[in-house]
């Protein structure tokens, strides 16, 4: 045995140990990013009734077919919000958007709705529907505004109701 080779060994042998476990600590970290980034993707959802409202109005939301866009969640919410800077009550969903009658809003979109108040529909309720007593009780009036995801550019808006319970 050589005088000095065992406390080296054992160095070498603890820097390992120190570096793997370095490792281990950023694999757990990169993992923890992705979990986190994926769980908050996954919460971006319209409120249901908000999805049945436009989907009445011909208007279906869908899973994105990319979550790899350039126009990012806040420029989408700065253009929505031009207008309007005193929003409450925001949703916001990165969606792939089909509108029918009308393909060319068709879009990978921000979909991006806020709170207006409170108000009842228009008359006659949306598009195709028969006028009802539900549409004489009070609603939550939501401005909805889409934002084509690849250019940034506003595609259209328009006011969604939902029934107030």
């Amino acid at each position: 045995m050589q005088v000095g080779s065992a406390p080296r060994r054992e160095r070498g042998a603890s820097s390992r140990l120190l570096l793997g476990g370095l490792g281990v600590l950023v694999v757990l970290a990169i993992g923890g990013a992705i979990w986190l980034g994926a769980s908050r993707h996954a919460a971006e959802t319209l409120d249901p009734a908000i999805t049945a409202s436009l989907a009445s109005q011909g208007i279906t939301i869908g899973a994105p077919s990319t979550t790899s866009v350039p126009t990012t969640r806040e420029q989408a919410g700065a253009i929505a919000f031009k207008d309007f800077p005193n929003h409450k009550s925001v949703s916001m969903v990165l969606a792939n958007v089909l509108v029918r009658p009308n393909a060319a809003f068709n879009c990978t979109c921000w979909v991006v709705a806020w709170q207006m108040g409170s108000g009842l529909p228009p008359p006659g309720g949306p598009p195709g529907s028969k006028a009802s007593a539900n549409q004489f009780q009070s609603s939550t009036r939501y401005h909805v505004a889409f934002i084509d995801a690849q250019s940034g550019k506003f595609v259209f808006a328009l006011e969604s109701y939902v029934r107030s319970y």
